[in-house]
């Protein structure tokens, strides 16, 4: 007899247990998967069957990742670049194009939300990319001018983190090949 855990003899002196994993039987799951018959066709309730495909546009769980991170990324660089005081301008001076830009950067969370407003995956991501559009129309008039500014490399930034966000999002259409 030994022992597992250093190899050498089991200091206790009594037999190994029963089974692989001792007395008791494995715990649910941990049988290996069924195989699937070997016709090419997939048994009802196999583990091993194809996921099935979701219609082009839909927002599923994993299709939320990379492109929410970019919108929140566009947010919180967009007003960091509109609060952060430099050489005495503070963006949200500009008033209402302040204000647009942040109304701009919110509608690139509308795939997000779209079926909340019954909207479909398509037009949730026209409503988005119309908001990087907005966002884009204000960098260019009001950020581009004072594009030497530190704090205009955030709102580039922003711009651009929307940009990739709506281009990431689910509802944009697949041109015809």
């Amino acid at each position: 007899m030994s022992d597992p855990q250093t190899g050498g003899p089991d200091p206790s002196g009594l037999p190994p247990a029963p089974g692989p994993l001792g007395p008791f039987p494995p715990p649910p799951g941990s049988e290996p998967a069924p195989v699937p018959p070997a016709t090419g066709q997939w048994a009802p309730g196999s583990v091993d069957q194809p996921a099935p495909s979701t219609a082009p546009g839909s927002v599923t769980k994993a299709s939320i990742g990379g492109w929410v991170l970019l919108a929140i990324a566009a947010l919180l660089l967009l007003l960091l670049g509109l609060s952060i005081p430099e050489d005495d301008f503070v963006g949200w001076e500009v008033g209402a194009w302040a204000a647009f830009a942040v109304a701009c950067c919110v509608a690139v969370f509308v795939p997000l939300f779209g079926t909340a407003f019954n909207l479909s995956a398509e037009r949730a991501w026209k409503v988005a990319a119309v908001g990087a559009g907005g966002l884009f129309v204000f960098w260019l008039l009001l950020i581009v001018p004072r594009i030497s500014q530190n704090t205009s490399f955030l709102v580039t930034a922003a711009t651009a983190a929307a940009v990739g966000a709506v281009w990431l999002a689910p509802g944009r259409p697949v041109p015809p090949r």
